[in-house]
């Protein structure tokens, strides 16, 4: 090999490092998994508040309403 056969076989290292390095592939699947860990919460809380009480209405619009008059007195 002569040097300018290694300066294209470097060139084309650094352009393929900065190409994976920079690049925004596999960012939908990233976005996907946040997505994915909010509505687990989500569930989570909603199991939760199942357990407590055994009803998932009662509970969550006893909770809500809690949060609400929590909100409204801490303002006093």
């Amino acid at each position: 090999m002569n040097n300018s056969a290694l300066l294209k076989l470097q060139v084309r290292v650094q352009r393929a490092w900065m190409e994976l390095r920079d690049g925004e592939r596999g960012q939908a699947v990233v976005e996907y998994v946040g997505i994915a860990f909010v509505v687990l919460a989500v569930i989570g809380v909603v199991v939760g508040a199942v357990k407590a009480d055994g009803q998932i209405g009662t509970s969550l619009v006893g909770k809500i309403v809690n949060a609400i008059n929590n909100t409204e007195n801490a303002g006093k």
